[in-house]
């Protein structure tokens, strides 16, 4: 499934089928659980969609102006020659998605081996299947449309794909616009307020060996600009609220307030 990216024209990707499982429903895997007498915990999609969080994030490598945003999801530690997620933070504001990344072990999150799903009409009964219903791909900083249900049905245009910092490491972000097209037609891609996000990692055998989330996608409901206030409003008392500095130039701690 690698992909090369001449200039103008869309890769012609490996075939989906060779490692793509085939699509099976969350109730027909637990059913399946129950009957054997295990127990286990499954990663499925949330319901509802999980409220957005509006940041306009700098995409510099610093990661400071992530505080205060807690992750989407999480995983546990996997041991392979692949890219092994621990982590995923989203946050958008009125031009952008904004992804946080964190690794378990240092790795490069944007080679031919990471793809990352976006089911822009959150309906995973279209698109690409092994994708969760995706309607765009983007792989190593590039584009590819999904929405006929094919794994690379031509290029996207508008992604405004950034990311920092360059490889290898254990903390990385990235962007991709709001308004990204469809190559073939200039439709939009995001035709709604919800999406679904689904990332997959492979081996060096281009083989799907991890996914986040587990079983279907990340449901993730785009959040409005904030009204501007019309009265004070009090952010961090004076007296009673506790006060540090971080004079480090590194981000701080997860748990410090973002104003």
């Amino acid at each position: 499934m690698c992909l090369t990216h001449p200039p103008s024209v869309p890769a012609t990707p490996r075939s989906a089928d060779a490692f793509h499982p085939p699509r099976i429903s969350l109730r027909s895997r637990l059913g399946a659980l129950v009957a054997a007498g295990l127990t286990c915990l499954v990663a499925a999609r949330p319901a509802p969609a999980l409220a957005g969080t509006y940041r306009t994030i700098a995409i510099d490598g610093q990661f400071v102006d992530w505080a205060g945003i807690d992750p989407v999801y999480e995983d546990g530690e996997d041991m392979g020659d692949w890219t092994d997620l621990k982590s995923v933070h989203l946050a958008n504001d009125e031009n952008f998605l904004y992804v946080r990344l964190e690794l378990h072990a240092a790795g490069d999150p944007f080679t031919a081996r990471n793809n990352y799903y976006f089911n822009a009409d959150n309906d995973s009964g279209t698109g690409f299947a092994a994708g969760d219903g995706s309607e765009m791909l983007v792989q190593g900083g590039a584009g590819y449309q999904e929405r006929g249900g094919g794994f690379n049905e031509g290029g996207i245009s508008g992604l405004g794909w950034l990311a920092a910092p360059a490889g290898p490491g254990t903390v990385f972000e990235f962007r991709i616009a709001r308004t990204p097209t469809f190559a073939s037609d200039g439709a939009p891609v995001f035709d709604g307020e919800t999406i679904g996000v689904m990332f997959e990692a492979q081996n060096a055998a281009f083989a799907r060996k991890d996914t986040a989330p587990d079983v279907g996608g990340l449901e993730y409901m785009f959040e409005g600009k904030p009204p501007p206030l019309a009265a004070n409003t009090t952010l961090i008392h004076p007296t009673t609220a506790p006060w540090r500095v971080n004079a480090t130039n590194t981000a701080p701690p997860e748990n410090w307030m973002a104003l």
